[in-house]
């Protein structure tokens, strides 16, 4: 059942649900349509593959629109948020106005145009190059190297770069933060990365 709390949100009742077929009684014809393709592009596609994978399901090799948008647009100060919706109406994406979120096909059809936007400022940018060939493997390339963050965005040295913080935050961070220990599911690459570099520049200028 949805709850009332879900329906606010997305707009989806019991009602709708109603007579619909499950997904398990569909799950082989859906896994043999998405493998006929190389790439399954999904926004925030670590949840979704955590859905497959509950299921069972094989899937091809993913490329995630939402860490796409996060790495090409982390400088840019009218990016402040990395949901569908808003980028839908931060990067103005052609889509009717009466096309609303959480329905499936519409999703779909957002996430496909932001991700023909997302590819072409990548190439404008000289991320990806088109006549070098395969832009998908340049995509999942590109997207496996870690963000990089310079400020703190969370916690009491919000705002700061990462170079102000103490050490001795630091090291108090790595042994009892969930995003710093690479053996708890809240494991944060990008933020790890992050930090080592910038306790290297740290213990670079103390001479350490």
């Amino acid at each position: 059942p949805v709850t009332p709390k879900i329906s606010s949100v997305t707009c989806i009742t019991n009602r709708m649900l109603e007579g619909m077929p499950r997904f398990k009684d569909h799950q082989e014809d859906v896994e043999k349509q998405i493998n006929e393709y190389k790439y399954l592009i999904a926004h925030n596609a670590y949840y979704e593959e955590g859905v497959l994978k509950t299921h069972g399901m094989n899937f091809p090799q993913t490329i995630c629109t939402m860490r796409f948008a996060k790495k090409l647009y982390k400088d840019d100060v009218d990016i402040s948020e990395f949901n569908l919706t808003f980028l839908r109406y931060a990067l103005d994406l052609p889509i009717p106005d009466h096309i609303r979120a959480h329905l499936a096909h519409e999703d779909a059809m957002v996430t496909a145009l932001l991700f023909i936007r997302l590819v072409d400022d990548a190439v404008h940018a000289g991320i990806i190059d088109p006549s070098a060939g395969n832009v998908g493997q340049q995509i999942v390339n590109w997207l496996d190297e870690p963000i990089i963050t310079e400020t703190m965005q969370f916690g009491k040295h919000k705002g700061k770069k990462l170079t102000e913080i103490p050490l001795d935050y630091w090291q108090w961070a790595i042994d009892n933060m969930n995003s710093l220990n690479e053996e708890h599911p809240g494991f944060d690459k990008d933020f790890a990365v992050s930090v080592t570099l910038a306790v290297e520049e740290i213990l670079e200028n103390q001479g350490a």
